[in-house]
């Protein structure tokens, strides 16, 4: 039986893997049937290869992010993943951690904001006091401009508390 350090490695390094491909696209199918059945590709999938390239390289620079971090960092940032709080972003070949609020601070909007490394612990210890309340409330700090007033209507209390925990540690 594995230890729960172990089941955590591999949480986290299932869930590295899973966020280097969600952006990928293509995943086609050549075998088709019974034992060796070959599909011709289409161009279409000829990309898989290029496909699959590119996914690997992903996973191993975001592997290379998260074993760079150190201990306070890391252990913020595992946390945050297995929650499923944070992503990861390959942007000029630069590992950029993010947030997703969608239709948080607009209306029908894909949104996400970038986090500074240094700021993973303070988001930990947010999400663990308000959970992701605590997050939108930090973001919007960051912003200087509140969410939807429907999604603060949701737990009106505990966004406003989150706001006032946020202003006494400034």
């Amino acid at each position: 039986m594995k230890s729960p350090e172990e089941i955590r490695k591999l949480a986290i390094d299932g869930l590295l893997s899973e966020i280097a491909q969600s952006d990928i696209g293509i995943f086609p199918e050549a075998i088709l049937g019974g034992p060796h059945a070959y599909k011709e590709r289409n161009n279409y999938q000829d990309g898989w290869n290029d496909c699959y390239k590119e996914h690997m390289t992903k996973s191993l620079k975001f592997y290379q992010f998260y074993t760079s971090l150190d201990e306070e960092n890391k252990l913020a940032f595992e946390n945050l993943l297995l929650e499923e709080e944070i992503q990861l972003n390959l942007r000029d070949e630069k590992i950029i951690p993010w947030v997703m609020v969608s239709d948080t601070f607009e209306y029908a909007c894909a949104d996400g904001e970038d986090v500074d490394i240094k700021d993973l612990p303070l988001l930990w210890h947010l999400y663990e006091k308000f959970t992701n309340t605590g997050i939108v409330a930090w973001i919007a700090q960051k912003r200087g401009y509140e969410p939807l007033e429907a999604w603060i209507n949701y737990d009106r209390e505990k966004y406003e508390e989150a706001v006032r925990y946020l202003k006494d540690l400034k």
